[in-house]
């Protein structure tokens, strides 16, 4: 859909995915910025998550590199961990507090071989109130 004009003191929403010759993405989360008196006049703001959410990484399978996905929807003590299947700790990509908001991680895994390893977040919001822990599969082909 595209509009020329957009009328003023109104809500738009909207959602995305992608579309590649791998497959089709999930619907993004719905999105709405609502313009102001003027209709020239749309205010966008940054949407800040509701939500701690760790994405499957993308490619995957992947090589050379891939991106990991992550949100954190208030200040949080935040640790992400990649392990082999063995349990074994292989990189450390995150460790600190981080501010809400979305986040994305490239991983180039080039001292090491291919296999299946997995990526787990731990959060601890810096309230106290909320701890969130997720681990996603991670395939790496050379």
């Amino acid at each position: 859909m595209q509009l020329d004009t957009l009328d003023a003191n109104t809500t738009f929403y909207w959602r995305a995915r992608a579309s590649n010759d791998k497959g089709t993405s999930f619907y993004s989360d719905i999105a709405s910025f609502t313009t102001g008196d003027e209709p020239s006049g749309v205010d966008e703001t940054e949407r800040i998550p509701t939500k701690f959410v760790l994405a499957q990484n993308y490619p995957n399978p992947f090589n050379p590199s891939t991106t990991i996905y992550y949100e954190i929807p208030k200040n949080s003590y935040v640790k992400i961990i990649i392990y082999d299947v063995l349990g074994r700790v292989t990189a450390i990509l995150a460790d600190g507090v981080q501010p809400a908001n979305k986040y994305s991680i490239k991983w180039s895994p080039f001292n090491l071989n291919s296999g299946v390893y997995l990526c787990k977040i731990l959060a601890r919001s810096q309230d106290g109130l909320d701890n969130f822990v997720s681990a996603k599969k991670l395939l790496f082909i050379k």
